[in-house]
C-alpha cells in the first residue's frame, strides 16, 4: 500500500507543479507552492517509511507514514490561512491521497501489533 500511496504523492505533486505554473493570483500560486513543498517532503517521508519497513521498524514507518500525511493535510490548509483565505482547488485528489495514506497507516498498524505480540 506505501508503494501506491508514493504514486499518488509524486501524481498529485506533479499535477500541483501544474497549477503552479498556470496560476495567475499571486496568493493562489503562494499556495500551490507551498503544496509542492509539503508533498516534496511527503514524498520523502514515503521512501522513509518503506525502507524502514524493509527492516522490520514498523514504529519507524508507521510515524514517517503519519509524517507523509500530515504534509497532505497541511498542503490543504494552506488555501485557508489568511491572506489566501480561499477555497482549495485540490480539495477532492488532496483527500483521497489522505486516505490511501491513512490505509497504509493502519495496515502499518497491523505490523506493529503483530511484532508486539
Amino acid at each position: 500500500m506505501m508503494d501506491v500511496t508514493l504514486v499518488n504523492a509524486i501524481k498529485m505533486n506533479i499535477t500541483i507543479d501544474k497549477l503552479y505554473q498556470s496560476a495567475s493570483d499571486p496568493l493562489m500560486k503562494s499556495c500551490f507552492h507551498v503544496c509542492t513543498i509539503y508533498y516534496d517532503a511527503s514524498i520523502g517521508y514515503l521512501h522513509q517509511a518503506m525502507n524502514a519497513f524493509e527492516s522490520s521498524s514498523y514504529k519507524e514507518s508507521f510515524s514517517c507514514l503519519t509524517d507523509a500525511t500530515s504534509a497532505a493535510r497541511f498542503c490543504e490548509e494552506t488555501f485557508a490561512e489568511p491572506p489566501a483565505a480561499r477555497k482549495s482547488p485540490i480539495t477532492t485528489i488532496n483527500a483521497y491521497y489522505v486516505s490511501i495514506s491513512t490505509i497504509a497507516e493502519d495496515i502499518m498498524l497491523i505490523f506493529m501489533k503483530r511484532k508486539s505480540s
